[in-house]
């Protein structure tokens, strides 16, 4: 290998090795995720953030195989009006965080992930 070649690859290790590795993200950032439930697009109208709610809408939560959906809170009751009687139905017990937000004027569902 030449002599040129040789310092040119050298020094492009150097430089990766050398390199500061990448910034941590700050905390855990927030994903929406398509729209659970099928609610009227009324219920889920909104300016900002706090006007939408969770509700669960199935025997076990969002984060336990079932659905939540996010609404204006003054569609709150309608949207719980929509869960069944689950008798006795068991849910799993896994945890996540969720919340209710608004995205261009519509009140939408939204997955924490990643964090330090």
């Amino acid at each position: 290998m030449p002599r040129l070649a040789v310092a040119s690859l050298c020094s492009l290790l150097l430089l990766a090795c050398g390199s500061p590795p990448p910034p941590k993200p700050q905390g855990p950032t927030w994903e929406t995720r398509g729209s659970a439930g099928n609610v009227p697009r009324e219920w889920k109208l909104c300016n900002q953030p706090s006007e939408c709610v969770l509700v669960v809408t199935t025997c076990c939560d969002q984060c336990n195989g079932g659905a939540a959906v996010a609404v204006t809170r003054s569609h709150e009751n309608d949207a719980k009006a929509l869960k069944p009687d689950c008798g006795q139905q068991t849910c799993t017990m896994r945890a996540c965080t969720t919340r209710a937000s608004c995205e261009y004027g519509e009140c939408v569902v939204q997955w924490q992930s990643g964090g330090p």
